[in-house]
């Protein structure tokens, strides 16, 4: 179940991603490719991939400290795998250094890289894509998901 919370960190995902990025890299948006769908150019998308919850230790807390693990994809077409893996290489090294030391304007409390992975599809080009997958972790009022704690 997708809570407010959760779009407000997909949206400060996207807009650290697109704060002042390289000329050569692609402004980032919510949406993620799939096999199948045109790409024409390299892209970057971002999207939830789990939602965590701990509930307070204590039972009269107010405080529930929750996570977000999102998925940011870079993809891109090529005539081959190397030349996927070389359009990926700058967006990849853009995403970690955008959201490796950011807490999303103290959206966060803090964002762990979790795991990478790569995937290769071949149809009319070599598509390669690069799924990196970040924790978010934020605190809530335990009954207003919406509501920084």
């Amino acid at each position: 179940m997708s809570t407010g919370r959760d779009e407000l960190v997909i949206e400060a995902v996207i807009a650290a991603l697109n704060e002042a990025p390289p000329s050569d890299i692609p402004d980032a948006d919510g949406d993620a490719w799939l096999q199948g769908m045109p790409l024409e150019a390299p892209r970057i998308g971002v999207v939830p991939a789990k939602e965590q919850n701990t509930l307070p230790q204590r039972r009269h807390s107010q405080i529930a400290h929750r996570g977000l693990v999102v998925s940011v994809q870079c993809a891109a077409p090529a005539e081959s795998v190397s030349q996927a893996r070389q359009a990926i290489a700058p967006m990849a090294a853009h995403v970690i250094a955008s959201l490796s030391h950011s807490t999303l304007d103290d959206l966060a409390t803090d964002i762990e890289e979790l795991e990478r992975a790569w995937e290769y599809f071949k149809a009319d080009l070599i598509y390669g894509v690069h799924t990196i997958f970040f924790q978010v972790n934020y605190q809530t009022a335990r009954g207003d998901l919406t509501r920084k704690a």
